[in-house]
């Protein structure tokens, strides 16, 4: 995983899980850290200067990079390393599985105004690329598909 150097605390060297900017050096540490330090150091852990203030607050902004991006590199774990495809089958299971393996079973309600593609995306997953552009009849408020997935790896479902 290549992480951006600002999600690394100067301090521990670690991506940061709650980043705070120390207000007079502008830098952002691990509160923990910063803490930690700054209960026997009076100097900034970058800069070497003598702080007058030792007020840090939450980066926000930093915070959420770092959460999504964290959130991002979860989610291709899963992913980088699949080869094949993960099949899923509308309604009941398929014929050609064995009785004992195990599947899950996926029910997606959509929501929404009518004519906005609910039951477009519901036929997509139905049918994937066999999709037949037909005039549906507007479905008001809700449109449901049950799916199975019959395919684990890695001891985990994936669908996305």
């Amino acid at each position: 995983m290549n992480i951006p150097e600002d999600y690394i605390c100067p301090i521990t060297g670690e991506i940061m899980k709650l980043p705070v900017i120390l207000v007079e050096d502008g830098v952002s540490y691990e509160r923990s850290a910063i803490e930690a330090w700054l209960a026997h150091h009076n100097t900034s852990p970058m800069t070497n200067m003598i702080l007058k203030d030792k007020t840090f607050v939450l980066n926000r902004n930093l915070k959420n990079s770092i959460e999504y991006f964290v959130a991002q590199h979860e989610k291709s774990k899963y992913t980088e390393n699949v080869s094949g495809t993960i099949s899923i089958g509308n309604g009941a299971s398929p014929d050609n599985l064995q009785k004992h393996q195990q599947q899950l079973k996926i029910i997606i309600t959509l929501l929404g105004d009518a004519g906005v593609g609910k039951s477009s995306i519901i036929q997509h997953l139905r049918f994937g690329n066999k999709l037949s552009i037909s005039n549906h009849p507007s479905t008001i408020g809700v449109d449901t598909c049950i799916l199975h997935l019959n395919e684990l790896f890695e001891n985990r479902y994936a669908v996305d």
